[in-house]
C-alpha cells in the first residue's frame, strides 16, 4: 500500500529529493524507505451494513462515512492522501 515506486506518485516524491519507498513490506518486514502508510476508517462496526453503504447524521445533515489512506514521509514532514 505504501510503494509510491510503484504508484505515479514516485516521480513527484523524487523531484522534490524523498524517498518513494515503503518503511515496511506488505509482509511487515522492515523496508528501505522512509514512508508510512495509516488507514483511518470512521465507521459503525456495530452493524453489518458495508462501510461504503454506512451514513450518520449530525447537526442534522446527513453524511456518508469514509475510510481514508494516508502516506507520511517522517524524514522531511510529507504528507499525501492516496485516496484522490
Amino acid at each position: 500500500m505504501c510503494d509510491f515506486e510503484k504508484s505515479r506518485l514516485a516521480t513527484a516524491l523524487n523531484a522534490l529529493g524523498l524517498n518513494a519507498r515503503p518503511a515496511h513490506l506488505d509482509d511487515g518486514s522492515q523496508g528501505d524507505g522512509d514512508n508510512e502508510c495509516l488507514r483511518i476508517t470512521h465507521e459503525d462496526k456495530s452493524v453489518e451494513t458495508a462501510v461504503k453503504d454506512q451514513k450518520y447524521e449530525a447537526d442534522g445533515k446527513q453524511y456518508t462515512v469514509s475510510i481514508s489512506d494516508v502516506g507520511v514521509e517522517y524524514i522531511e514532514a510529507m504528507q499525501a492522501d492516496l485516496n484522490l
